[in-house]
């Protein structure tokens, strides 16, 4: 009976651990304002621009054909969450060329100090191919980071960066169920996410992105990516208890701007 109660009761002490799941956007719903909500916070998506190049069908996804300048984008705008916080999306590239520095999700810091991030496509090893790059300022240091080198098109691939307040911390991001990655920088604030632009908002990205969650604090781990991974989009998506027995907890990612 002991060993009972114990095996019951460790779901609970496990997921009461992780950081709190604090805004998300699983972009399904019968119109336009439902697929745009914030399914666990108060801060909508909205699109920035005419909508052009956007399509949202209400099955799960949001799908950005790349568009011409101006191009539209979404953003969570005012999140303002200062450091210790994580935030975790599916991505999926068109079967298309792909520019460099065409955004997949950024933060667009309106702060003067500039600390802004994003991830986005780019030929980084030289062979020709679209990498997936993170880009960030850190101590007035431009960085970049080869976080996926030429990713299967038409597949949806998964990635969770977070970011932990202190210099000796900086980041940490994680891809398709992997181990952590360090990133050697300190990462900034996240203000408004924006998805399918990069932060100069000039470069838009050709391909889909799901499920995008932010996650209040820096409890991500290798167990809960390989848990996203393993129940996430294309694998079959778990019921909402399940995914808490699993002990899915909190992805981020935060860095510095850089001008492209």
């Amino acid at each position: 009976m002991k060993r009972l109660l114990i095996l019951i009761m460790m779901p609970v002490l496990i997921t009461a651990s992780h950081a709190a799941l604090v805004h998300s956007y699983d972009f399904k719903g019968v119109d336009q304002a439902a697929m745009l909500a914030d399914k666990t916070g108060t801060i909508d998506m909205t699109i920035v621009g005419d909508g052009t190049g956007i399509t949202m069908t209400g099955d799960g996804a949001v799908h950005f054909d790349g568009g011409t300048d101006p191009v539209s984008y979404l953003m969570a705008p005012g999140i303002n969450d200062s450091y210790n916080y994580v935030v975790s999306f599916w991505f999926k590239l068109d079967d298309v060329d792909l520019n460099w520095y065409d955004g997949i999700v950024s933060s667009d810091d309106q702060k003067a100090s500039g600390k802004t991030w994003q991830i986005d496509t780019y030929n980084m090893d030289g062979t020709g191919g679209a990498d997936i790059r993170l880009t960030a300022d850190g101590s007035n240091t431009v960085s970049d980071k080869n976080m996926l080198a030429e990713p299967a098109k038409e597949t949806w691939h998964h990635i969770a960066i977070m970011a932990a307040d202190g210099w000796s911390k900086k980041t940490q991001y994680w891809i398709n169920g992997g181990v952590a990655q360090k990133f050697g920088y300190e990462p900034g604030d996240l203000m408004d996410l924006v998805l399918g632009n990069n932060r100069n908002l000039n470069k838009a990205f050709t391909g889909s992105i799901a499920n995008v969650k932010i996650y209040d604090g820096t409890n991500w781990s290798d167990a809960d990516e390989a848990a996203e991974w393993a129940n996430g989009l294309g694998h079959g998506v778990p019921e909402p208890a399940t995914i808490v027995l699993l002990g899915i907890g909190s992805l981020a990612a935060v860095v510095r701007r850089r001008r492209v």
